[in-house]
């Protein structure tokens, strides 16, 4: 599997038959294991891509962008499922749940966490993170989609989607 554009994500469907790929070109690219070879390319954002994830039934991608939307598409067809999620700024994360009703996104240097519905599109939480978040892996889910964990410099956001609760947890301490 060989492009010629910067690949700034990419992930495996649970199922190992894709591999997404998105980079500095704009695009998608959905790749089969078996050949090697791209099958689908998308190219609905207008920049450039820096999330992506895979739902768990493998049926479903999201990728997330620098044009301030997240999006989510049928892996097999490359067609868009939902409207487009409007973010206050570049979206660096995508998370679907394990039972895949829920998407979390991430945005960067204004950071916000922000958990959807993944079939209707419909913003259920939204929630604010530390003012110098930069993220590297942002977002990972519990195993039963309850907790949704956010991770920060020096703490971890937690919110209890069944309580809509929210806290922070210090984890390192900066000043050493």
């Amino acid at each position: 599997m060989k492009t010629s554009e910067r690949i700034n994500a990419v992930v495996v469907s649970p199922d190992g038959r894709w591999i997404v790929s998105g980079g500095s070109s704009k695009k998608v690219t959905i790749w089969s294991t078996v050949t090697q070879k791209g099958v689908i390319e998308v190219a609905e954002h207008t920049k450039t891509i820096c999330a992506l994830d895979v739902s768990s039934d493998s049926l479903r991608f999201a990728s997330g962008a620098g044009d301030k939307t997240a999006r989510i598409f049928d892996i097999t067809s490359g067609i868009r499922l939902i409207p487009p999620l409007q973010h206050p700024n570049t979206v660096v994360g995508v998370k679907f749940s394990p039972d895949g009703c829920r998407i979390a996104t991430a945005t960067h240097t204004s950071p916000f966490v922000g958990v959807y519905d993944a079939r209707s599109g419909e913003q259920l939480f939204e929630i604010s993170v530390a003012a110098s978040w930069t993220p590297i892996t942002p977002l990972s889910w519990s195993t039963d989609s309850q907790l949704l964990f956010a991770a920060s410099p020096g703490e971890i956001t937690y919110l209890d989607t069944s309580t809509s609760s929210c806290s922070e947890w210090p984890i390192h301490d900066n000043n050493k």
